[in-house]
């Protein structure tokens, strides 16, 4: 076999260092948190271990021992034991927290038991003396016949020797003296099974305890020998344990490694971090930080890029013929990314601080903080990785959600993630949160749109724990909910990671934003420029003869026909029919356009705000919000007013309006029940709210 097809895993505990470790290997800009429950799914890289060869690595998700618990365990234990598994894994890579080895041993020695090649990635040695480093490299090899590898990802510490390690790795299975030794009783079954005699007898005790079948489309606990399973697996990690805790007693009692579960730091700063009551005054503190750096910090590139699309605009506009397609560069695809664009500064300061604040390890302790007033709600700690996640982006947030072990609990908390404000709602939120704090207003210490902004996450997050605890009432289980969670140290964030890991999100959020606006920024300009035949002629001639004696200037009489000319094309048809339904809410026909292209992506709001007012007037160096601020209602009042951004905000703030949340939720509960009901609330919810302001304000 080629080296070129060959497929290793990284298997390890949450906070192991395993992702970080992917990321030195393959160069790619995987997610890298260090809280638990970092990767949800499988992620493949390209290593190339000499001048010829090369092979596949796999991130598999973190997890404590192969009894799964969770659906992100369950994702590990599946590609290691199921026999239909299309990973082919060849050999693993299994990464060690020197730290922690009487918690971390575990995993390693079921993985062992399986009969894969295993190479230890021994991480976190930095903290160790030379001594002790050597000491429990040796110790560990003799114990498990490992090859055994102190690395620093970090500092690129030990990759070279962990790749040379992977290129001289044997391909084959071995069947090496396993560390647990399975109970007479059950190795009768398990020795006559001939048709899995390629697996050790612990692969098969595991395939005993999991029903499966030939397509692998079924994995979890056999329902018909469940209690005996149960047993087994509490049997067999106490046996583990016990041979497990002596290995780390003789290791201990040699050398005393400097090995603290906790540094003394960590301690301090826990006493505050982790209080009942100075714990959600820092959280609340480092929330605001968050938000008002979005709008001090941002201010000048945003303005650099607004400037800098009019001047391409203008000179395209001068330098090109008059024709179509040049109307639909400008007009159509210019305004749409120019609209969405303009945000990037603020969406790369959240990314960046968020980052931060989990590469220290802060992320961490708010789960914990949060575990037992999440509880309130049918909620538990781990909950809040999504809820946060979920300021990001919906999608992931969901998807971490399989970190939670009670199915009560993951269902709820997918279900409310969509309400937290992601960042496809801060272009809306930016575009409109001007009229209703005015950019020259100056606050104490605090930037006053930031607050407002503090505001809408806080109004996100209680509609949130409200729909939980209202959803609570109607879903039952009989499942107890308990949080397990190791506490890493706190630690300097890995700023050259730290920058990896924004710029990956933003060009993502770029990329995949900047797609579907393309494509509807070239719909709505042909939507918004033409109309059934002769139409938009016949108006142009009636405005013409109506204004003859009338004293306008020639760019009034412009703006004029233009905006008849917009309600006139089919975007405008269109509106006005959708118009009777957004009325009520203080809204007219060109947001109703506006809202029907938001269900594919939110922040394609702007983008289609941008074309619309490009096309309905004739002056080009106006800025989309300078844009909204001149826009009149019919009795000659301004149409953006505090009454009518507040209405479209709250709009925003709850509808759902994200095709890919959908499919994703569908994907993750398995059919369409759930994201139909979800869709059928939120949509509810945000026009009910529309509604009552602007109709009670």
């Amino acid at each position: 076999m080629k080296m070129s097809e060959r497929k290793f895993a990284l298997v390890g505990n949450p906070n192991s260092g395993k992702s970080t470790l992917f990321n030195a290997l393959t160069g790619l800009d995987q997610k890298v948190g260090n809280f638990p429950g970092v990767t949800v799914d499988l992620y493949e890289g390209h290593l190339k271990l000499d001048a010829t060869h090369q092979c596949t690595l796999v991130d598999l998700p973190g997890a404590y021992s192969l009894h799964a618990n969770t659906k992100d365990e369950f994702i590990l234990t599946k590609q290691l034991v199921h026999p239909s598994s299309n990973l082919s894994i060849h050999g693993i890579i299994y990464v060690l927290d020197v730290r922690y080895l009487n918690k971390q041993l575990l995993l390693l020695s079921q993985v062992l038991d399986l009969g894969f090649q295993v190479v230890v990635a021994l991480s976190f040695t930095e903290r160790l003396e030379e001594e002790d480093r050597l000491h429990i490299t040796e110790f560990i090899s003799e114990n498990t016949s490992c090859k055994v590898i102190p690395i620093h990802s970090k500092s690129g510490k030990g990759i070279l020797e962990l790749q040379d390690a992977l290129l001289h790795l044997p391909s084959n299975k071995i069947f090496r003296k396993p560390i647990y030794q399975i109970p007479v009783s059950y190795l009768k079954e398990l020795e006559s099974n001939t048709s899995l005699m390629d697996k050790t007898l612990y692969h098969r005790l595991l395939l005993k305890h999991y029903q499966v079948d030939p397509a692998g489309n079924n994995f979890g606990l056999n329902p018909f020998s469940h209690p005996e399973s149960i047993h087994q697996q509490i049997q067999e990690t106490m046996s583990r344990y016990t041979i497990l805790d002596n290995w780390v007693a003789i290791l201990n009692k040699k050398h005393h490694p400097h090995t603290p579960s906790q540094s003394v730091l960590t301690r301090k700063l826990d006493a505050v971090a982790t209080h009942p009551f100075w714990g959600y005054v820092l959280f609340l503190a480092v929330i605001l930080v968050v938000f008002h750096s979005i709008f001090s910090l941002a201010t000048i590139p945003m303005d650099w890029i607004e400037e800098g699309f009019l001047k391409i605009n203008q000179f395209l506009r001068h330098q090109l013929p008059q024709h179509w397609s040049v109307d639909l560069l400008t007009d159509g695809v210019l305004a749409g990314l120019s609209g969405i664009l303009v945000f990037v500064p603020q969406i790369a300061i959240l990314f960046f601080l968020i980052t931060i604040l989990e590469e220290a390890g802060y992320m961490a302790r708010v789960v914990f903080l949060f575990d037992r007033f999440l509880g309130i709600f049918g909620l538990n700690g781990r909950s809040i990785i999504g809820l946060i996640s979920g300021g990001a982006c919906a999608v992931p947030a969901i998807m971490s959600s399989r970190t939670i072990g009670s199915w009560r609990d993951r269902l709820l908390t997918m279900f409310v993630i969509p309400l937290i404000p992601c960042s496809a709602r801060i272009p809306v939120y930016a575009a409109l949160v001007g009229f209703l704090i005015p950019t020259s207003a100056k606050g104490w210490w605090v930037n006053p749109q930031g607050l407002v902004f503090v505001g809408l996450y806080a109004l996100g997050i209680v509609a949130a724990l409200l729909t939980a605890l209202l959803l609570k009432q109607f879903v039952k289980t009989e499942e107890k909910s308990f949080l397990l969670i190791q506490l890493p140290d706190y630690q300097l964030p890995y700023f050259k990671q730290v920058l990896s890991n924004t710029w990956h999100k933003v060009y993502s959020f770029i990329s995949e934003a900047g797609k579907i606006i393309i494509i509807m920024s070239m719909i709505i300009w042909f939507l918004c420029t033409y109309s059934f035949p002769g139409r938009l002629d016949k108006v142009e001639t009636n405005l013409n003869a109506e204004m003859q004696d009338k004293n306008l200037t020639e760019i009034e009489k412009a703006n004029i026909i233009s905006a008849a000319k917009l309600e006139n094309s089919f975007a405008g048809i269109i509106g006005k029919h959708i118009e009777p339904a957004i009325k009520p809410l203080g809204f007219d026909w060109k947001i109703g356009i506006a809202l029907l292209t938001s269900f594919a992506a939110r922040e394609v709001f702007v983008g289609t705000m941008a074309t619309i007012y490009q096309l309905g007037s004739e002056v080009e160096d106006l800025k989309l919000r300078e844009r909204m601020q001149v826009e009149k209602r019919a009795d000659g009042s301004k149409f953006f007013n505090m009454k009518t951004a507040l209405s479209l905000i709250l709009f925003y703030a709850f509808a759902m309006q994200c095709m890919s949340t959908l499919a994703v939720m569908k994907r993750e509960t398995g059919n369409w029940k759930w994201p139909l009901l979800q869709f059928i609330y939120m949509s509810a919810l945000a026009y009910l709210s529309s509604l009552l302001v602007y109709q009670l304000l």
